[in-house]
């Protein structure tokens, strides 16, 4: 299955770790690079929807998982 972790922090990067493990095609997002064994990064800022474009959309199941830990209301607004 073909799965995206959005928001590949403290909550989504297990996660994804353990899809792909499970034997799932993993891609995963967050705001800086990263890296992660067998999960395929992509930089990702969830406030600024044009950076979507850059994401491919044929998943079969997206996981929304992103922090809002690193701003105020409107930033918590704008993630949620």
């Amino acid at each position: 299955m073909r799965i995206l972790v959005i928001g590949c922090g403290y909550v989504g990067l297990p996660l994804a770790q353990t899809l792909a493990r499970m034997g799932h095609q993993v891609h995963g997002t967050r705001r800086s690079e990263f890296s992660a064994a067998d999960v395929t990064p992509h930089a990702l800022d969830v406030t600024d929807r044009s950076s979507f474009d850059a994401i491919p959309r044929d998943f079969d199941v997206i996981y929304y998982t992103p922090s809002s830990s690193r701003g105020d209301a409107s930033v918590h607004q704008a993630v949620f």
